[in-house]
């Protein structure tokens, strides 16, 4: 039911998290840093897609 909640209140993945532990729950949604090692393939993507756009400028935006 919580998790029902959270989504149709489109409630970010870091706020769902906090809701499920005061709500005597574990966390459900791991967070990782883009610098750990299991990331790497997620930073060659990105930095695959920012070399494609060259010379034109572009961006990669952490939107949590």
């Amino acid at each position: 039911m919580l998790l029902a909640l959270l989504d149709a209140m489109d409630a970010r993945l870091e706020e769902r998290n906090s809701a499920l532990l005061a709500a005597g729950y574990a966390p459900q949604y791991p967070a990782r840093s883009l610098a750990d090692q299991e990331m790497i393939p997620v930073r060659e993507a990105l930095s695959h897609l920012l070399s494609t756009h060259e010379p034109a400028p572009a961006m990669v935006v952490d939107s949590a």
